[in-house]
């Protein structure tokens, strides 16, 4: 045509009316893609200058998955508060010296004041404080293992009776006070010269493990060593460790009131029980904390103060710390696997999590994270599995995303959620169900979400009835198809 040569000739070829014509394409889409339309660009007629075409749209790409809001769901100890007798154990040691052989405590030796006060002071500040009852103080004496066992057993006790009748004079816990004995043996001495690296360690130990605990037989032959002289100077010291134990129990505290008014004032004398419950009582997110950090630091077992302390600091959006809390609590329970698994999953590490759910999931929330994992992954069948039972936008569109579209259609009738993306997901299940009128109704809620409006035009389920996806008013732009 005026003088214009068809570019296309050698590709042109004749089309009979209707009949379909062979095409095949690849397209890479780019990575994250969401949603997208692929559409074609169809020549009707022309020479390659002046050619008129038609656009046939030729797929929809949408994931489904990204409807899904990917938050976890936490579960929070709530442990009776139940009043129990607060049993407490302390212990100390005092390192004195004695002459060979005696049992009097001869202040002027050695450390002996300092040691002796030292005992005194520790059980008297907890006899003097008026929230405690001391039930029994045990003085444990001691001596060498040189000599005979009964002997230094009877001169162990001796020394602890010495230890006892100087603290009765200067206290009143006399009727407290019981005394034992335990001489030392050959092991601690062993101990000391395997410390040194001593090479007649090695003999030392094949006697001991040869005589057990006949400790007069082990030190007649310890005494044929040629080392001996060396041990009786070396590890025989002079200062014999006499060891004391306390037991006593602190008042414990009834009423919220109390609790709340002690804690500020004497929170060291607070047993688990009685700070979780201060915990729960205080609204106040910082000092929340603070309680479940103390708990922890007074009971670092405690699964309860490590599970809400790291729920806490994950509301706070602090994973890390929130790992930290829990990472040192021995065979947690599975709602302190669920929150490690949580703080897991917020920290990136969503490999971890997803075993971390596994293991606890006996407890329904871990379940149903699990299943937001998988619904993350796309693998619809086995997050609607572990999600069903929950009635929520979630567990529908996993639902949906297994083909269940009248189980999802009950998920969203059994609950009142009208936010747009709840709205969103009905009109998916009326699209699906070829319910025109709801649908539009839904989508027209919707809307409300601009991303939820630039989404319609690309989700396969609604293309059979959108006209013009980006027009403002949907329900005119609907139609049936």
């Amino acid at each position: 045509m005026n003088g214009e040569t068809d570019s296309l000739s050698s590709r042109a070829r004749t089309v009979r009316t209707r009949e379909t014509i062979p095409y095949s394409a690849t397209i890479i889409l780019p990575e994250n893609t969401c949603t997208a339309k692929i559409s074609a660009a169809i020549a009707t007629y022309g020479c390659g200058k002046c050619i008129a075409t038609d656009t046939v749209d030729m797929a929809y790409v949408s994931d489904l998955s990204t409807l899904a809001d990917i938050s976890f769901l936490l579960a929070c100890s709530r442990p009776e508060f139940a009043i129990r007798p607060k049993k407490m154990r302390g212990q100390g040691e005092a390192m004195l010296h004695f002459e060979i052989n005696s049992d009097d405590i001869d202040l002027s030796l050695g450390n002996n004041r300092h040691e002796m006060n030292r005992m005194l002071e520790t059980l008297q500040r907890i006899a003097d404080d008026s929230l405690v009852v001391i039930e029994k103080i045990i003085i444990c004496g001691a001596a060498s293992a040189d000599g005979r066992y009964a002997f230094n057993r009877d001169l162990a006790h001796r020394r602890a009776e010495s230890a006892k009748r100087w603290l009765a004079a200067r206290s009143g816990l006399a009727e407290r006070i019981e005394t034992g004995a335990g001489p030392e043996g050959w092991r601690p001495v062993l101990e000391a010269m395997v410390t040194d690296g001593t090479p007649d360690s090695t003999g030392i130990r094949i006697l001991i493990d040869r005589y057990g605990d006949d400790d007069d037989a082990a030190e007649r032959h310890i005494r044929r060593l040629t080392c001996w002289p060396e041990i009786r100077s070396k590890y025989l010291p002079s200062d014999r460790r006499v060891r004391y134990e306390y037991t006593y129990t602190v008042r414990s505290f009834t009423t919220d009131d109390e609790l709340v008014a002690m804690y500020d004032l004497r929170p060291d004398a607070f047993n688990e029980e009685e700070l979780l419950r201060v915990a729960e009582l205080t609204h106040d997110p910082a000092r929340k904390e603070s309680v479940y950090a103390r708990t922890l630091a007074m009971y670092p077992q405690s699964q309860v103060a490590a599970n809400d302390l790291a729920i806490l600091l994950l509301c706070d959006n602090r994973p890390d710390e929130a790992l930290a809390a829990v990472e040192n609590v021995g065979n947690p329970a599975p709602e302190l696997l669920n929150t490690e698994a949580v703080a897991l999953a917020y920290t990136g590490k969503y490999a971890e999590a997803a075993e971390t759910f596994r293991k606890a999931a006996g407890l329904p929330e871990a379940r149903y994270n699990l299943g937001l994992i998988m619904l993350s992954r796309r693998r619809f069948a086995e997050a609607y599995g572990l999600m069903y039972g929950f009635c929520d936008t979630n567990t529908a569109i996993a639902a949906i995303g297994a083909g269940h579209y009248d189980e999802a259609g009950k998920i969203m009738a059994s609950y009142s959620d009208t936010t747009p993306r709840a709205e969103y997901v009905r009109a998916m299940i009326c699209a699906h169900a070829g319910d025109y009128g709801q649908m539009v109704s839904h989508l027209s809620n919707a809307l409300a979400d601009k991303r939820l409006a630039d989404r319609i035009a690309y989700e396969t389920v609604f293309a059979p009835y959108i006209a013009y996806a980006e027009s403002a008013d949907l329900a005119n732009e609907m139609k049936q198809p």
